[in-house]
């Protein structure tokens, strides 16, 4: 599951945490730019196989920046090799 969590009374300290369902651990939290959810529309979603997720965070103020990927199991996070700055979406291939 993709979290937040807040360390402040307001939006300033906040952190991405993927934590497992099952209670298990406390997860990790993901270092990534921007963040998880400022004013308005971060947007975030898990790879139909659970194995990443797509994201789309903001600056400060709520400016979409570019789309990250997010590894679930390490937290590590990386640019997309494409160009975009709005909602994440997966699409499945047929064969």
């Amino acid at each position: 599951m993709l979290v937040v969590r807040g360390y402040s009374s307001g939006m300033e300290d906040v952190h991405a945490a993927i934590v497992p369902v099952d209670g298990d651990s406390l997860g990790i939290e993901v270092d990534y730019p921007g963040t998880i959810q400022a004013e308005c529309c971060s947007s975030w979603e898990w790879a139909p196989d659970d194995s990443v997720i797509l994201g789309t965070p903001t600056d400060q103020v709520g400016q979409a920046l570019s789309q990250v990927m997010i590894d679930p199991l390490t937290g590590r996070s990386w640019p997309v090799p494409w160009s975009a700055n709005s909602y994440p979406t997966w699409q499945r291939l047929a064969h």
